[in-house]
């Protein structure tokens, strides 16, 4: 496969996005790296597991994406907020019966960057309440205004990249 071919394959999924949504700018993160890294357009590429990943999920399950409506929900069905410090992170739903969610940072996380702990509160405090939230249209609020759009973009930060991938198998 050359670049372009790529290229071409990853334009036609972003093309997809005002049908499925931002899925396609998460799951397309991995070709796009791939794409930039090219000293030329006709470049044979070695196709990395990454790619191929996100490659095969598009071939297997787009017939399974049904899309979104062209006009949203405006109003959501749970409300949530969460929250890291320094030492932990908590949570709470509203609507859903306000549920309280908390835990502690393990050494790992620890003097983390504060992004990738407020993406880790959002999916402790999800995978906590997945039963009480599941099928219900959310809102999610963060005092991080980086943690929504790498949740529903990605990163170019593989560890960002995939916890954003791991609260998009959860949800």
């Amino acid at each position: 496969m050359h670049v372009k071919d790529l290229a071409s394959i990853t334009g036609q999924i972003i093309s997809m996005s005002i049908a499925v949504g931002n899925i396609t700018r998460l799951l397309t993160r991995s070709c796009y790296a791939t794409i930039e890294k090219r000293t030329s357009w006709n470049d044979t590429l070695h196709i990395n597991t990454e790619v191929r990943s996100e490659l095969e999920v598009w071939l297997g399950h787009i017939d399974s994406l049904n899309g979104i409506p062209m006009h949203p929900k405006s109003s959501a069905v749970g409300i949530v907020f969460s929250d890291a410090s320094d030492h932990g992170f908590g949570g709470y739903t509203v609507k859903c019966g306000n549920n309280l969610v908390s835990g502690t940072w393990g050494p790992k996380v620890l003097g983390s960057s504060s992004t990738k702990r407020e993406i880790l509160a959002v999916k402790y405090v999800l995978l906590s309440l997945v039963d009480r939230l599941s099928g219900l249209t959310l809102k999610w609020f963060s005092d991080n205004q980086n943690v929504p759009r790498i949740i529903q973009c990605g990163s170019a930060k593989d560890y960002l990249q995939s916890e954003a991938l791991s609260i998009f198998s959860i949800c």
